[in-house]
Protein backbone atom coordinates (compact mmCIF):
# COMPACT_ATOMS: atom_id res chain seq x y z
CA UNK A 1 0.00 0.00 0.00
CA UNK A 2 1.19 3.41 -1.04
CA UNK A 3 2.47 5.59 1.88
CA UNK A 4 0.20 8.87 2.12
CA UNK A 5 2.20 11.72 0.83
CA UNK A 6 1.71 14.94 3.18
CA UNK A 7 1.28 18.75 2.03
CA UNK A 8 2.82 21.42 3.52
CA UNK A 9 -0.69 22.80 4.80
CA UNK A 10 -1.07 19.23 6.56
CA UNK A 11 2.16 19.06 8.18
CA UNK A 12 1.81 22.43 9.42
CA UNK A 13 -1.13 21.35 11.95
CA UNK A 14 0.65 18.75 13.33
CA UNK A 15 2.15 19.93 16.51
CA UNK A 16 5.88 19.59 17.24
CA UNK A 17 5.56 16.35 19.45
CA UNK A 18 3.75 14.40 16.86
CA UNK A 19 6.12 15.72 14.03
CA UNK A 20 8.74 14.02 15.46
CA UNK A 21 7.19 10.90 16.04
CA UNK A 22 6.02 11.12 12.30
CA UNK A 23 9.95 12.27 10.97
CA UNK A 24 11.21 8.99 12.87
CA UNK A 25 8.56 6.38 12.46
CA UNK A 26 7.53 7.13 8.75
CA UNK A 27 10.38 9.02 7.38
CA UNK A 28 14.37 8.59 7.77
CA UNK A 29 15.86 10.36 10.31
CA UNK A 30 15.92 10.98 14.31
CA UNK A 31 14.60 14.54 14.45
CA UNK A 32 15.94 15.63 17.60
CA UNK A 33 15.66 18.95 18.76
CA UNK A 34 15.16 20.50 14.96
CA UNK A 35 12.69 23.07 15.04
CA UNK A 36 8.88 22.49 13.46
CA UNK A 37 9.94 24.38 9.77
CA UNK A 38 13.14 22.05 9.25
CA UNK A 39 11.25 18.60 10.29
CA UNK A 40 8.81 19.94 7.53
CA UNK A 41 10.74 20.78 5.07
CA UNK A 42 12.70 17.14 5.48
CA UNK A 43 9.96 15.44 5.05
CA UNK A 44 8.83 17.48 1.62
CA UNK A 45 11.93 16.57 0.51
CA UNK A 46 12.03 12.97 0.81
CA UNK A 47 8.57 12.95 -0.76
CA UNK A 48 10.03 14.46 -3.69
CA UNK A 49 7.96 18.08 -2.99
CA UNK A 50 8.93 21.37 -3.48
CA UNK A 51 11.10 22.79 -0.23
CA UNK A 52 12.06 26.25 0.89
CA UNK A 53 15.83 26.64 0.99
CA UNK A 54 17.64 24.59 3.98
CA UNK A 55 18.14 26.42 7.30
CA UNK A 56 21.47 24.40 8.08
CA UNK A 57 23.70 26.35 6.06
CA UNK A 58 23.49 24.87 3.11
CA UNK A 59 21.60 27.26 0.80
CA UNK A 60 22.07 26.89 -2.89
CA UNK A 61 23.99 29.01 -4.69
CA UNK A 62 23.85 30.43 -8.62
CA UNK A 63 26.86 28.06 -9.97
CA UNK A 64 28.08 28.21 -13.47
CA UNK A 65 28.00 25.11 -16.10
CA UNK A 66 31.31 23.20 -15.05
CA UNK A 67 29.03 22.91 -11.54
CA UNK A 68 25.50 21.38 -12.71
CA UNK A 69 24.76 18.76 -11.56
CA UNK A 70 22.97 16.47 -14.71
CA UNK A 71 19.09 16.09 -14.84
CA UNK A 72 19.56 12.05 -15.26
CA UNK A 73 22.19 11.81 -12.30
CA UNK A 74 20.21 13.43 -10.30
CA UNK A 75 17.37 11.63 -10.80
CA UNK A 76 19.58 8.42 -10.38
CA UNK A 77 20.21 9.76 -6.37
CA UNK A 78 16.59 10.35 -5.85
CA UNK A 79 15.80 6.65 -6.84
CA UNK A 80 19.18 5.35 -4.91
CA UNK A 81 17.99 7.45 -1.63
CA UNK A 82 14.26 5.92 -2.54
CA UNK A 83 15.97 2.30 -2.40
CA UNK A 84 17.86 2.88 0.74
CA UNK A 85 14.92 4.25 2.59
CA UNK A 86 12.56 1.38 1.45
CA UNK A 87 15.33 -1.20 2.64
CA UNK A 88 15.79 0.66 6.34
CA UNK A 89 11.64 0.56 6.37
CA UNK A 90 11.55 -3.29 5.80
CA UNK A 91 14.02 -3.70 8.39
CA UNK A 92 12.36 -1.15 10.60
CA UNK A 93 15.78 -0.09 11.93
CA UNK A 94 16.52 3.58 11.40
CA UNK A 95 20.38 3.39 12.76
CA UNK A 96 23.18 4.33 11.27
CA UNK A 97 24.63 1.33 11.91
CA UNK A 98 21.66 -0.45 10.05
CA UNK A 99 22.43 2.21 7.49
CA UNK A 100 25.69 1.06 6.61
CA UNK A 101 24.89 -2.24 6.62
CA UNK A 102 22.30 -2.46 4.00
CA UNK A 103 24.19 0.18 1.77
CA UNK A 104 27.93 -1.64 1.27
CA UNK A 105 27.51 -3.65 -1.51
CA UNK A 106 30.21 -5.55 -3.12
CA UNK A 107 31.19 -3.10 -5.76
CA UNK A 108 31.05 -0.54 -2.83
CA UNK A 109 34.09 2.36 -2.79
CA UNK A 110 35.56 4.11 0.19
CA UNK A 111 36.58 7.81 -0.63
CA UNK A 112 37.96 11.08 1.54
CA UNK A 113 37.09 14.02 -0.36
CA UNK A 114 36.38 17.94 0.16
CA UNK A 115 32.94 18.39 -1.39
CA UNK A 116 30.82 21.46 -2.49
CA UNK A 117 27.22 22.50 -2.45
CA UNK A 118 25.85 23.37 -5.54
CA UNK A 119 22.56 24.03 -6.89
CA UNK A 120 19.06 22.80 -5.30
CA UNK A 121 21.46 21.98 -2.35
CA UNK A 122 23.44 18.57 -4.12
CA UNK A 123 26.49 17.63 -3.10
CA UNK A 124 29.76 17.02 -5.12
CA UNK A 125 33.13 15.77 -4.33
CA UNK A 126 35.59 18.56 -5.94
CA UNK A 127 38.84 16.63 -4.54
CA UNK A 128 38.54 12.87 -3.56
CA UNK A 129 40.83 10.04 -2.46
CA UNK A 130 40.13 6.13 -3.36
CA UNK A 131 41.64 3.67 -1.18
CA UNK A 132 43.25 0.77 -2.97
CA UNK A 133 44.01 3.32 -5.80
CA UNK A 134 40.85 3.12 -7.89
CA UNK A 135 39.65 6.26 -10.56
CA UNK A 136 36.44 7.54 -9.80
CA UNK A 137 34.72 9.94 -11.77
CA UNK A 138 32.67 12.40 -10.46
CA UNK A 139 30.70 11.63 -7.13
CA UNK A 140 27.63 13.55 -5.99
CA UNK A 141 25.52 13.79 -2.94
CA UNK A 142 21.64 13.60 -2.73
CA UNK A 143 20.67 16.86 -0.97
CA UNK A 144 18.56 14.26 1.13
CA UNK A 145 22.06 13.17 3.00
CA UNK A 146 23.25 16.86 2.46
CA UNK A 147 19.98 17.93 5.26
CA UNK A 148 20.37 14.73 7.20
CA UNK A 149 24.42 15.31 8.08
CA UNK A 150 24.00 19.25 8.01
CA UNK A 151 26.67 19.17 5.11
CA UNK A 152 28.55 22.41 4.15
CA UNK A 153 30.68 23.57 1.78
CA UNK A 154 34.78 22.70 1.86
CA UNK A 155 33.74 19.44 4.41
CA UNK A 156 36.22 16.96 4.28
CA UNK A 157 34.17 13.46 4.59
CA UNK A 158 35.10 10.03 4.61
CA UNK A 159 31.83 7.80 2.96
CA UNK A 160 31.32 5.05 0.60
CA UNK A 161 30.23 5.12 -2.71
CA UNK A 162 28.41 3.36 -4.91
CA UNK A 163 27.79 3.38 -9.07
CA UNK A 164 24.88 4.83 -10.17
CA UNK A 165 23.22 2.69 -13.19
CA UNK A 166 24.30 3.52 -16.63
CA UNK A 167 25.30 7.42 -15.10
CA UNK A 168 28.87 6.90 -15.27
CA UNK A 169 29.08 8.60 -12.21
CA UNK A 170 29.07 7.60 -8.24
CA UNK A 171 26.23 8.39 -5.62
CA UNK A 172 27.13 8.75 -1.71
CA UNK A 173 25.16 6.31 0.74
CA UNK A 174 26.47 6.73 3.88
CA UNK A 175 29.10 9.14 5.59
CA UNK A 176 31.69 7.64 8.39
CA UNK A 177 33.33 10.91 9.18
CA UNK A 178 33.47 14.73 8.50
CA UNK A 179 36.81 16.91 9.56
CA UNK A 180 37.89 13.88 10.68
CA UNK A 181 35.36 13.41 13.40
CA UNK A 182 32.50 11.39 14.37
CA UNK A 183 29.42 12.72 12.96
CA UNK A 184 27.15 13.46 15.77
CA UNK A 185 22.90 14.26 14.95
CA UNK A 186 22.59 17.78 15.55
CA UNK A 187 25.47 19.09 16.28
CA UNK A 188 26.02 23.43 15.72
CA UNK A 189 27.63 24.41 13.13
CA UNK A 190 30.22 26.99 13.81
CA UNK A 191 30.29 30.00 11.11
CA UNK A 192 33.85 31.21 11.28
CA UNK A 193 32.77 34.32 9.06
CA UNK A 194 30.48 35.62 12.25
CA UNK A 195 32.95 34.66 14.90
CA UNK A 196 34.75 37.77 16.97
CA UNK A 197 38.13 38.47 15.61
CA UNK A 198 41.01 39.70 17.86
CA UNK A 199 44.54 41.01 16.98
CA UNK A 200 47.11 37.97 16.19
CA UNK A 201 48.20 36.31 19.03
CA UNK A 202 51.39 34.68 17.24
CA UNK A 203 53.94 36.03 15.40
CA UNK A 204 54.42 34.55 11.92
CA UNK A 205 58.39 35.04 11.01
CA UNK A 206 59.14 35.42 7.35
CA UNK A 207 63.03 35.47 7.31
CA UNK A 208 65.45 31.91 8.02
CA UNK A 209 68.38 30.40 6.96
CA UNK A 210 66.84 29.99 3.32
CA UNK A 211 65.40 33.42 2.92
CA UNK A 212 67.97 35.97 3.81
CA UNK A 213 66.70 38.32 0.99
CA UNK A 214 66.53 42.18 2.25
CA UNK A 215 62.73 41.90 1.92
CA UNK A 216 61.68 39.00 4.71
CA UNK A 217 64.53 40.30 7.09
CA UNK A 218 63.49 43.76 6.94
CA UNK A 219 59.85 42.89 6.83
CA UNK A 220 60.54 40.53 10.40
CA UNK A 221 62.34 44.25 11.43
CA UNK A 222 59.81 46.98 10.59
CA UNK A 223 56.50 44.99 9.39
CA UNK A 224 55.61 42.09 11.68
CA UNK A 225 52.64 39.63 10.56
CA UNK A 226 51.13 37.34 13.20
CA UNK A 227 48.63 34.49 12.39
CA UNK A 228 45.10 35.88 11.79
CA UNK A 229 46.36 39.31 9.28
CA UNK A 230 44.85 40.80 6.78
CA UNK A 231 48.27 41.42 4.13
CA UNK A 232 47.98 42.93 1.09
CA UNK A 233 51.48 43.07 -0.93
CA UNK A 234 52.51 44.96 -3.79
CA UNK A 235 55.24 43.85 -5.82
CA UNK A 236 56.89 45.07 -9.23
CA UNK A 237 55.76 44.11 -12.34
CA UNK A 238 59.27 42.40 -13.24
CA UNK A 239 58.88 40.10 -9.68
CA UNK A 240 59.04 36.69 -10.16
CA UNK A 241 55.46 36.30 -8.27
CA UNK A 242 55.94 32.38 -8.07
CA UNK A 243 58.81 32.35 -6.00
CA UNK A 244 57.75 34.92 -3.96
CA UNK A 245 54.32 32.91 -3.31
CA UNK A 246 56.44 30.06 -2.24
CA UNK A 247 58.88 31.75 0.27
CA UNK A 248 55.52 33.02 2.23
CA UNK A 249 53.89 29.47 1.68
CA UNK A 250 57.39 28.14 3.15
CA UNK A 251 56.92 30.75 6.09
CA UNK A 252 53.84 29.32 6.88
CA UNK A 253 54.20 25.71 6.92
CA UNK A 254 57.49 26.38 9.15
CA UNK A 255 54.52 28.37 11.16
CA UNK A 256 52.88 25.21 11.26
CA UNK A 257 50.53 26.43 9.74
CA UNK A 258 47.60 24.68 6.73
CA UNK A 259 48.47 26.62 3.35
CA UNK A 260 45.50 27.14 0.88
CA UNK A 261 47.00 28.56 -2.16
CA UNK A 262 44.79 30.45 -4.32
CA UNK A 263 46.07 31.08 -8.02
CA UNK A 264 44.19 32.81 -10.50
CA UNK A 265 44.87 33.28 -14.36
CA UNK A 266 48.10 30.72 -13.87
CA UNK A 267 50.81 28.74 -15.78
CA UNK A 268 50.23 25.01 -15.35
CA UNK A 269 54.10 24.43 -14.71
CA UNK A 270 53.59 27.14 -11.52
CA UNK A 271 50.33 24.86 -10.14
CA UNK A 272 52.92 21.91 -9.88
CA UNK A 273 55.80 24.16 -8.47
CA UNK A 274 53.90 25.35 -5.22
CA UNK A 275 51.55 22.32 -5.18
CA UNK A 276 54.74 21.13 -3.66
CA UNK A 277 55.16 23.21 -0.26
CA UNK A 278 50.95 24.12 -0.51
CA UNK A 279 48.70 21.81 1.86
CA UNK A 280 45.87 22.54 -1.01
CA UNK A 281 46.09 24.61 -4.23
CA UNK A 282 42.96 25.84 -5.81
CA UNK A 283 43.86 27.64 -9.14
CA UNK A 284 42.21 28.45 -12.64
CA UNK A 285 44.40 28.54 -15.49
CA UNK A 286 44.49 30.72 -18.83
CA UNK A 287 41.60 28.54 -20.84
CA UNK A 288 39.27 29.03 -17.71
CA UNK A 289 36.48 31.91 -17.66
CA UNK A 290 35.43 34.11 -15.01
CA UNK A 291 32.57 32.33 -13.45
CA UNK A 292 34.94 29.46 -12.24
CA UNK A 293 37.64 32.09 -10.93
CA UNK A 294 34.21 33.07 -8.83
CA UNK A 295 33.71 29.23 -7.98
CA UNK A 296 37.20 28.53 -6.60
CA UNK A 297 37.54 31.54 -4.88
CA UNK A 298 34.51 30.49 -3.16
CA UNK A 299 35.79 27.00 -2.91
CA UNK A 300 39.23 27.89 -1.43
CA UNK A 301 37.50 30.31 1.28
CA UNK A 302 35.13 27.85 2.62
CA UNK A 303 37.53 25.08 2.91
CA UNK A 304 39.45 27.53 5.02
CA UNK A 305 36.53 28.25 6.93
CA UNK A 306 35.56 24.48 7.84
CA UNK A 307 39.15 24.06 9.05
CA UNK A 308 39.67 27.07 11.07
CA UNK A 309 36.43 26.65 12.45
CA UNK A 310 37.93 22.88 13.59
CA UNK A 311 40.44 24.74 15.58
CA UNK A 312 43.38 24.84 12.88
CA UNK A 313 45.93 27.58 12.10
CA UNK A 314 45.19 28.25 7.87
CA UNK A 315 47.11 30.75 5.54
CA UNK A 316 45.60 31.71 2.87
CA UNK A 317 47.84 33.33 -0.48
CA UNK A 318 46.11 35.01 -2.93
CA UNK A 319 47.91 35.46 -6.45
CA UNK A 320 46.30 38.17 -7.32
CA UNK A 321 43.48 40.33 -5.80
CA UNK A 322 43.80 42.59 -8.99
CA UNK A 323 42.43 39.71 -11.37
CA UNK A 324 39.74 38.85 -8.42
CA UNK A 325 38.87 42.17 -8.58
CA UNK A 326 38.67 41.92 -12.49
CA UNK A 327 36.50 38.63 -12.63
CA UNK A 328 34.08 40.46 -10.39
CA UNK A 329 31.12 42.25 -12.24
CA UNK A 330 31.74 45.55 -11.46
CA UNK A 331 28.47 46.56 -9.25
CA UNK A 332 29.39 43.46 -6.98
CA UNK A 333 32.79 43.57 -6.74
CA UNK A 334 34.00 46.01 -4.14
CA UNK A 335 31.10 44.27 -1.80
CA UNK A 336 32.32 40.58 -2.23
CA UNK A 337 35.84 41.76 -1.54
CA UNK A 338 35.53 43.78 1.43
CA UNK A 339 33.26 40.63 2.61
CA UNK A 340 36.25 38.43 2.70
CA UNK A 341 38.37 40.77 4.04
CA UNK A 342 36.09 41.12 6.80
CA UNK A 343 36.10 36.73 7.12
CA UNK A 344 39.80 37.26 8.15
CA UNK A 345 41.06 36.99 11.03
CA UNK A 346 42.10 35.30 14.73
CA UNK A 347 39.58 33.77 17.29
CA UNK A 348 39.76 32.63 20.96
CA UNK A 349 37.75 29.67 20.89
CA UNK A 350 38.55 28.29 17.39
CA UNK A 351 41.43 28.80 14.67
CA UNK A 352 42.90 31.37 12.53
CA UNK A 353 42.66 32.59 9.21
CA UNK A 354 45.64 34.77 8.01
CA UNK A 355 45.15 36.35 4.08
CA UNK A 356 48.03 37.19 1.97
CA UNK A 357 47.19 39.04 -1.00
CA UNK A 358 49.19 39.88 -3.92
CA UNK A 359 48.89 42.70 -6.18
CA UNK A 360 51.36 42.56 -8.77
CA UNK A 361 52.24 46.10 -11.40
CA UNK A 362 50.70 49.76 -12.07
CA UNK A 363 47.87 48.05 -12.72
CA UNK A 364 46.98 46.25 -9.23
CA UNK A 365 48.18 49.70 -7.33
CA UNK A 366 44.78 51.27 -8.05
CA UNK A 367 43.59 47.95 -6.02
CA UNK A 368 45.89 47.87 -3.25
CA UNK A 369 45.67 51.38 -2.75
CA UNK A 370 41.91 50.98 -2.58
CA UNK A 371 41.72 48.07 -0.44
CA UNK A 372 45.00 48.35 1.61
CA UNK A 373 42.83 50.70 4.20
CA UNK A 374 41.09 47.39 5.02
CA UNK A 375 44.16 44.99 5.81
CA UNK A 376 45.91 45.46 9.06
CA UNK A 377 49.32 44.60 7.25
CA UNK A 378 50.07 46.24 4.04
CA UNK A 379 53.78 45.92 2.29
CA UNK A 380 55.58 47.79 -0.78
CA UNK A 381 58.24 45.86 -2.53
CA UNK A 382 60.34 47.47 -4.85
CA UNK A 383 63.63 45.92 -6.82
CA UNK A 384 66.84 46.51 -5.29
CA UNK A 385 70.26 47.52 -7.01
CA UNK A 386 70.46 43.67 -7.82
CA UNK A 387 67.47 42.67 -9.06
CA UNK A 388 66.22 41.25 -5.23
CA UNK A 389 63.07 42.61 -3.12
CA UNK A 390 63.19 44.87 -1.15
CA UNK A 391 60.76 46.27 1.45
CA UNK A 392 59.71 49.96 1.16
CA UNK A 393 59.72 50.87 4.50
CA UNK A 394 58.11 54.34 4.34
CA UNK A 395 55.11 53.03 2.75
CA UNK A 396 54.72 49.47 4.41
CA UNK A 397 53.20 49.19 8.27
CA UNK A 398 51.33 46.70 9.80
CA UNK A 399 48.69 48.22 12.53
CA UNK A 400 48.75 44.97 14.91
CA UNK A 401 52.93 45.04 15.58
CA UNK A 402 52.78 47.30 18.51
CA UNK A 403 49.85 46.34 20.28
CA UNK A 404 50.22 42.67 20.11
CA UNK A 405 53.66 41.73 19.43
CA UNK A 406 55.60 44.70 21.37
CA UNK A 407 58.16 46.96 19.55
CA UNK A 408 61.29 46.91 20.87
CA UNK A 409 63.01 50.30 21.66
CA UNK A 410 66.25 50.16 19.02
CA UNK A 411 63.78 49.31 16.33
CA UNK A 412 61.64 52.31 16.84
CA UNK A 413 64.89 54.31 17.25
CA UNK A 414 65.39 52.81 13.35
CA UNK A 415 62.60 53.09 12.55
CA UNK A 416 62.26 57.12 13.30
CA UNK A 417 65.52 57.28 11.38
CA UNK A 418 64.04 56.19 8.47
CA UNK A 419 61.38 58.01 8.83
CA UNK A 420 63.27 61.10 8.72
CA UNK A 421 65.72 60.09 6.12
CA UNK A 422 69.06 59.90 8.49
CA UNK A 423 70.32 57.04 6.48
CA UNK A 424 69.19 55.18 3.29
CA UNK A 425 66.87 51.99 3.66
CA UNK A 426 70.11 50.33 2.22
CA UNK A 427 72.21 50.68 5.24
CA UNK A 428 69.59 48.21 7.06
CA UNK A 429 70.54 45.38 4.37
CA UNK A 430 73.64 45.05 6.17
CA UNK A 431 71.82 44.14 9.50
CA UNK A 432 72.74 40.90 10.93
CA UNK A 433 70.95 37.66 10.55
CA UNK A 434 71.15 37.08 14.20
CA UNK A 435 67.69 38.56 16.16
CA UNK A 436 68.70 38.81 19.39
CA UNK A 437 68.09 42.18 21.01
CA UNK A 438 71.67 42.65 22.29
CA UNK A 439 73.54 42.11 18.49
CA UNK A 440 70.75 44.07 16.48
CA UNK A 441 70.42 46.87 18.96
CA UNK A 442 74.17 47.13 18.98
CA UNK A 443 73.44 47.18 14.61
CA UNK A 444 71.03 49.64 15.01
CA UNK A 445 72.80 51.84 17.05
CA UNK A 446 76.08 51.88 14.23
CA UNK A 447 73.91 52.55 11.69
CA UNK A 448 71.82 55.36 12.88
CA UNK A 449 74.98 57.21 14.06
CA UNK A 450 74.51 57.20 18.10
Amino acid sequence: MEKHRYTRAELETINVHNLRKLLKNEFLGVPGSKSKSVMIDEILDIQGAAVTPSRTGTNSRPTSDFMQVPKQTAQALDTLFAEMQKRLESANDFSRARLREVTEKTNSVEVVGIIDIVQDNYGKFITHKVSGGKKLGDIYIPKQFVRYYGLRSGDEIKAIVVPLASQGAYGLTSVSLINGKSYKLNDENVNFPSLEKYYPAEKLRLSSSGRLQPFYRMADLFCLMGKGQRAIVQLPENANVIAFSNDLICAMNEAEMYTVSLLLDCRPEDVTYLRQSSSQVYYTDFEDDVLKCRERVRQAFDRAYRLAESGKDVGILLNSLDFLQASLPQDTADGEIKKLLKSVGSTKEHGSLTLIALTVGESGRAVFDKYSGMCNLRAVARTGAYGELALSVGESFASTARAVFGVRPFEDKARFALATKAVTEESFYALPFDTSDKSLAKAVDEIVGK
